[in-house]
């Protein structure tokens, strides 16, 4: 065995996919009320029904000819099982410092990184960008001091591995995400506690966040407009920043009915109908 598989067998050790459980534990957590938001009118995200387990997409309900291609949103417990590993290491450091911690969750996942080295290189909040996801949440990339000042949108297996960590000098991942999941109402307040780890896929952060569309035909005579479509890839993230919103104002397509056995809406374009097929983005699972 080679020296670079030794160190990622080591660090694979100490890292953990996500179980659906364990996702809910952040996705639901009681996050209580917040000054700031109108939960009792709107309600809560901690105060509503699990996400099902195994989907990744939450699917309209109620009349299905009211139904809107907005009404698909990407399950967030789902995202967190499909593309997130935990780093127990930092886990276990973290749930041992917040026990008697008086500090707010940002303070404490700040104090954690920083203790080990780590360095915040960006910070964001989903809501401030076109996403469909079940619920927004904060998301930080942190770098180890030995990569500092690299572009870090792009993620690599060498990064998995190779900090001599100064706090255990133990061996550590060179970037780490720490996500904060909005559990409340009002976006201003109501978030989990931090979960440290990395996202699957080439990019540290799933930067394509909206729900995506395939298109069939109902009979032969839309079958080369269908085939267009799907061949300039006008469903996809890639297209547009808003797939949903292209198809209903930039091609006009006209939702009929959500189609519940099938699982895709029934849609007028033009002259012809089509079968309209959702799907979460590839992110590397």
């Amino acid at each position: 065995m080679t020296i670079g598989t030794t160190l990622r067998t080591r660090q694979y050790m100490r890292t953990k996919e996500m179980e659906y459980e364990r996702a809910v534990r952040f996705t639901r957590y009681n996050s209580g009320k917040h000054f700031l938001d109108s939960g009792d009118l709107y309600g809560r995200h901690h105060e509503s029904e699990k996400d099902p387990q195994g989907e990744p997409l939450l699917y309209p309900t109620g009349d299905s000819k009211k139904a809107s291609l907005y009404d698909v949103n990407i399950s967030v417990n789902q995202l967190l099982v499909d593309c997130f590993e935990e780093n127990e290491n930092i886990t276990r450091h973290y749930e041992e410092f917040s026990k008697d911690s008086d500090l707010s969750y940002f303070e404490q996942g700040n104090n954690i990184m920083e203790n080990f080295g780590y360095v915040q290189v960006a910070r964001d909040n989903t809501y401030n960008n076109e996403n469909d996801y079940s619920q927004n949440f904060i998301w930080e990339v942190w770098h180890s001091p030995e990569i500092e000042g690299r572009d870090w949108v792009w993620q690599s297996e060498k990064d998995t591995f190779g900090y001599a960590c100064p706090l255990n000098e133990e061996d550590m991942p060179h970037v780490i995400v720490v996500l904060y999941i909005h559990t409340g109402c009002d976006i201003r307040g109501g978030y989990s506690p931090p979960i440290f780890g990395t996202f699957c896929g080439e990019t540290v952060i799933p930067f394509y966040s909206c729900v995506e569309f395939h298109m069939e035909s109902f009979d032969e005579y839309g079958e080369d407009d269908a085939h267009d479509f799907n061949d300039k890839g006008q469903g996809l993230c890639g297209y547009s920043s808003n797939p949903a919103s292209h198809l209903e104002y930039s091609l006009g397509i006209e939702v009929l009915k959500w189609d519940l056995e099938r699982k895709c809406f029934d849609v007028q374009w033009g002259d012809n109908k089509f079968r309209v097929f959702p799907s979460r983005p590839y992110l590397g699972e």
